[in-house]
């Protein structure tokens, strides 16, 4: 073979790998960009308050990003405002079984990314409208180890020195 066919056959070859390589990223690509856009419509559905489709839209991006801890703790920050929400209009049991939804979405966030102080500051505050002061002080305490600056916040300035 000349010169100029080996190279001919070697840019084949690589232009076949590199159509492969692509072919298996767009599927991951587009996953990512679907989950993304149920992410950001979850968020503009849960700043009206519509924490039923808030929460569905977290799960269907969920679905397609099963290991995004972000969107745990999100979905998991609307279970919680649905609980308080369903405290009000729904019962106690009703509020109850949203808080166990939170606390169990915070649990898989934390798994995923246990640095991320801001999921356990919420599942503090999924204990305490669930009434569990002690658990909800741990959880404060171990967002405040992560993260000092949110000594700030106001649950956490809840916290006292003799605890």
């Amino acid at each position: 073979m000349t010169r100029l066919l080996k190279w001919a056959v070697v840019g084949a070859v690589l232009c076949a790998a590199l159509v492969a390589l692509l072919a298996t990223m767009l599927p991951v690509c587009s996953r990512r960009i679907a989950a993304r856009a149920c992410v950001e419509r979850a968020d503009a559905l849960l700043r009206t308050d519509d924490y039923d489709s808030a929460i569905a839209q977290y799960t269907q991006a969920i679905a397609l990003r099963p290991n995004s801890a972000d969107t745990y703790y999100r979905r998991g920050t609307a279970y919680d405002g649905k609980g308080t929400y369903d405290r009000t209009t729904a019962g106690s049991d009703k509020a109850a079984a949203d808080f166990d939804e939170a606390i169990a979405d915070l649990d898989r966030a934390i798994a995923l990314k246990p640095d991320c102080a801001e999921a356990y500051v919420e599942r503090g505050l999924a204990y305490w409208h669930k009434g569990d002061q002690d658990r909800e002080q741990a959880e404060y305490r171990k967002a405040l180890q992560l993260k000092p600056s949110l000594a700030d916040s106001w649950h956490l300035h809840r916290l006292s020195p003799a605890r």
